[in-house]
């Protein structure tokens, strides 16, 4: 038997003028004639069918009580999600000559707040990258007679490769399509020169001697920022997970006419190997350990030659050089192409997010249930230190999901983080703060939404720590991932589907709902494929689908793709995994491949995927 929601009131319009002309005797008993077409009657209807209508509402519950069962569900609305990305951050002063370190969480102002998600620090040099480009045919003509003399003078074998000094990511900006350094330079490598502010020889020596260590000899590190251009598949194109790039980066040693290197010890690679935007910590060596080939031919007429630096033609520049970096991919990756959206030194990852310190909320009534604003929204749940006053002193709390799942007396509250409140127990469901008790925030970070998603240059105001040289922010590739709070009308459709799955993907509906919470992806649209294999084409129509069974253990994964047909839409395809049925099932697994569209209003650039195990019987 269905589940019948029941009728407040059944009345209909009839029952409701029947009632009222009942009555009638009872209350005017003057009033002899009720019948259709007098003005008396004619009140009676109009009341009969505001009646009807206020009943017809009244039976569709209203939103107050939908809202009040949305919540004894249990489950919360989400919060907004926050955009970061890359920034590079310069020493603004022509004189400096030693590092500044930037603490984690230092705040960006303007235009919308950004915090630093790690400790920076900076070095008293700037990196500007550079290519051994391969010259065109229009430039090989033009340099023919000159390699025919180079070659007579380096009595040279075979044929030998010019290449053209080429500077990239200039002024700090990004290439938005990737600058391919493996392919269009000669030797595959990313050279990355570190420059002092001016070419004094004397500022450039106290430079050098920073990098190396100081007087203490302690070895420094740097941080390199690195943004792949990550070349999105085509329509029904077979993908997989990007794997890690085997590279190295190292530094010129000077030794042995400058041909000579080191490795760098890596830090921490937020990169991934290559795979996404990020910084890499490095770890320089001592200032024995490396040093500037000269530039001059006429020092050196190998100056430039083979494996050695690029030449630079500009003096000025050439004499601001303090070090020579290169990142070079290992013989085991065997690449052909590799795009970089940008490369830069003193690079630091921000996200859309403001930290809060101190601040009382309120005082503890005793009260079963208590509830309290943070007076802010989206909180990030890991950062919220909740401390409550007790006769030793302030005590800091515990956060749990759900404080009705707390034993007797234990100290924790539970968080709405969409919402920004903080809810405690009921004493015999977790403790509940005493009278009078101060009930204060140590620390806690909100922020997110797509105001966050700002255009390259938009952040401004970074401040310098105390008795720190003026710093300048650099901003390349826009902020991205930012997405607005949920609304309570996406609440509504959400919180239900929850219920029904748990986290799980049996049906289509199942697989449909999760696609959609795809973190940091406004997605307007999912479609589910059954029994869909891009890779296994039909004929010339490259439908993809199969006619047959698809085996077990079966993977896609897609990336949102710009469609060369359409720049309004994107692709993308969740990541789908078959799993294995238990031996007593009779049914089949089968790959599952879905399609989303965003809308058109706003297009993301991030790469995302969706994971799920499920099985899809017949």
């Amino acid at each position: 038997m269905p589940i019948r929601p029941p009728a407040l009131d059944d009345r209909s319009f009839d029952d409701l003028v029947a009632d009222l002309v009942r009555r009638i005797p009872a209350h005017t008993p003057e009033w002899t004639d009720a019948r259709e077409g007098d003005p008396g009657r004619t009140l009676v209807d109009l009341f009969a069918w505001l009646g009807d209508t206020i009943l017809y509402r009244a039976n569709l519950i209203p939103e107050r009580q939908r809202l009040a069962f949305l919540r004894l569900l249990g489950q919360q609305m989400r919060a907004a999600e926050p955009a970061g990305g890359l920034v590079e951050v310069i020493i603004d002063d022509p004189l400096a000559s030693t590092g500044v370190v930037l603490p984690m969480r230092s705040a960006i102002a303007k235009p919308v707040n950004f915090e630093l998600l790690a400790e920076l620090s900076l070095q008293p040099v700037t990196g500007r990258c550079y290519l051994k480009r391969r010259p065109d045919a229009r430039e090989s003509a033009g340099l023919a007679d000159l390699v025919a003399d180079l070659r007579q003078l380096y009595a040279a074998p075979g044929t030998p490769t010019a290449y053209i000094t080429t500077p990239v990511f200039v002024d700090g900006a990004a290439e938005p399509a990737g600058r391919d350094f493996v392919h269009d330079s000669i030797d595959g490598c990313l050279w990355m020169a570190l420059l002092a502010a001016t070419p004094d020889a004397a500022l450039v020596q106290k430079v050098t001697k920073t990098l190396g260590g100081g007087d203490d000899n302690r070895r420094v590190a740097l941080t390199l920022g690195l943004a792949p251009a990550i070349t999105m598949p085509g329509t029904l194109e077979a993908i997989s997970a990007r794997a890690p790039i085997p590279c190295v980066w190292e530094i010129c040693t000077g030794q042995g006419g400058g041909d000579q290197y080191v490795p760098l010890e890596i830090l921490a690679d937020g990169t991934g190997g290559l795979v996404r935007p990020g910084t890499t910590r490095v770890l320089l060596p001592g200032a024995d350990d490396f040093a500037v080939p000269t530039n001059d031919v006429l020092a050196d007429i190998n100056a430039g030659v083979g494996n050695r630096p690029p030449r630079i033609d500009d003096p000025a520049t050439a004499g601001r050089i303090v070090a020579w970096l290169r990142l070079r991919p290992l013989p085991e990756a065997r690449l052909t192409s590799f795009k970089l959206s940008w490369a830069g030194a003193n690079a630091g990852m921000v996200e859309q997010m403001q930290t809060l310190g101190r601040q009382q909320i309120g005082r503890g009534t005793g009260s079963s249930g208590q509830s309290y604003p943070l007076g802010t929204s989206s909180i990030d749940p890991a950062s919220l230190i909740i401390e409550v006053e007790e006769e030793e002193g302030m005590r800091a709390w515990r956060q749990i999901p759900d404080v009705e799942a707390a034993g007797r007396g234990e100290r924790v509250y539970s968080l709405d983080s969409e919402a920004g409140v903080i809810r405690f127990g009921s004493g015999v469901r977790g403790a509940a703060p005493a009278p009078g008790r101060a009930i204060q925030v140590a620390m806690m970070r909100a922020g997110g939404g797509t105001q966050g998603n700002v255009p390259p240059g938009a952040l401004k105001g970074l401040a310098a720590p105390a008795g720190a040289p003026k710093l300048k922010l650099n901003q390349p590739l826009p902020m991205t991932g930012g997405i607005d709070a949920e609304r309570i009308e996406e609440a509504e459709a959400r919180i239900p589907a929850m219920i029904r799955h748990g986290g799980r993907a049996v049906t289509k509906s199942d697989i449909k709902e999760l696609a959609l919470r795809t973190p940091g992806v406004p997605l307007a649209r999912v479609e589910v494929l059954e029994r869909f294999k891009p890779q296994q084409r039909r004929g010339d129509t490259g439908s993809g689908f199969g006619d047959g069974d698809t085996a077990a253990g079966g993977h896609r994964e897609t990336v949102p793709p710009r469609r060369p047909d359409d720049a309004r839409k994107r692709l993308f395809v969740a990541r789908s995994r078959a799993g294995r049925l238990p031996p007593s099932s009779t049914s089949s697994p089968r790959n599952m491949c879905r399609w989303a569209s965003p809308p058109q209003s706003s297009w993301s650039t991030r790469a995302s995927a969706t994971r799920c195990s499920t099985w899809f019987p017949k």
